[in-house]
């Protein structure tokens, strides 16, 4: 396969492990709503990644700069958007939904992770940071920033495909009320995740 997107598969293989709030909320999206819910919620994630890894390498000498220059006003949006989803997953009632092909609501999943994605710019030192140390900046062939975005993406809905596979079948092995703990339990590392958000502003 193609080095350059192979690097690109791999980095966004590392940006998709779900330890952040986004991936903590398409986890709790698959256990309760089920695997397509999770699945396309990632991919929007997974798309605004693929957006940022293209800026990032198009522009590195200028990511910096644009990051500071807007980073109060996009953190203030990514600590709302974080604590209103985090306030919805605390107060509402676990249901276990008859997993259904439902393409509306599968789009408002894909463009609710897009949104609130696409406010976090600090992903960008993340790409520079991998980009380096996987010599992708020294490359010369072309159509680089193609083939990289074609990586990523391939990486990434990988990946959440893997994890969410994995939850699904999970998920019919443990009860309502685990289910509920869960949704509580997301609810409350996403409200934290926005306060904390805000709050970084004031250091």
């Amino acid at each position: 396969m193609d080095i350059i997107i192979l690097k690109g598969m791999l980095t966004g293989l590392l940006l998709s492990l779900p330890f952040g709030p986004i991936g903590i909320y398409c986890m709790e999206k698959t256990l309760v709503e089920g695997e397509k819910e999770g699945y396309f919620s990632a991919l929007g994630m997974v798309t605004v990644d693929v957006l940022y890894g293209l800026i990032a390498y198009m522009s590195l000498s200028r990511v910096e700069d644009l990051v500071v220059k807007y980073e109060p006003l996009l953190k203030v949006a990514l600590g709302v958007a974080l604590i209103v989803l985090g306030y919805k997953k605390f107060k509402s009632k676990v249901k276990i939904k008859k997993i259904e092909n439902e393409g509306e609501g599968i789009v408002k999943n894909f463009f609710t992770c897009f949104l609130v994605t696409l406010a976090n710019p600090a992903t960008l030192f993340s790409f520079v940071a991998i980009f380096a140390t996987l010599g992708v900046v020294d490359e010369a062939s072309s159509y680089i920033p193609q083939r990289l975005g074609i990586g990523i993406f391939l990486g990434g809905s990988i990946m959440w495909f893997i994890i969410t596979y994995i939850l699904y079948h999970w998920r019919k092995v443990i009860g309502i009320q685990t289910l509920a703990k869960i949704t509580k339990s997301c609810g409350l590392i996403l409200l934290s995740f926005g306060v904390l958000t805000i709050l970084s502003l004031m250091i």
